[in-house]
């Protein structure tokens, strides 16, 4: 079996096995990985997951809140403070995304 084909075989059996995942579970592997790398101060690699979320579902709140936890800590103060914002459009009460967010349009204010 040549090497091509061999590659073609594994290839298409990965992308059989994450076709039976549902939404929901690729959203949790997801949010798992990119917490891991948060945790690990590894902001733009957890970013990427993130990002990997909200393609899945883009009204998540929770991929929504660690985008911008992710971009803030990143020092993207104004995009953070957009995704914290798109979080409370859909969780009006999420009480850490308005914290964040305020604590965010201060600085952006004081740095005016």
């Amino acid at each position: 079996m040549s090497n091509h084909y061999r590659f073609l075989c594994q290839l298409l059996l990965v992308l059989l096995l994450l076709g039976c995942d549902s939404v929901a579970d690729q959203k949790a592997e997801l949010f798992k990985q990119g917490s891991s790398f948060f945790e690990a101060g590894e902001y733009a690699k957890a970013q990427v997951h993130f990002v990997r979320m909200l393609r899945l579902d883009p009204e998540d709140a929770t991929g929504r809140y660690w985008m911008g936890r992710a971009l803030e800590a990143q020092r993207m103060l104004r995009q953070a403070a957009s995704y914290y914002s798109a979080v409370l459009e859909v969780a009006p009460e999420h009480r850490e995304a308005k914290v964040y967010l305020a604590r965010i349009l201060l600085i952006v204010k004081d740095d005016k």
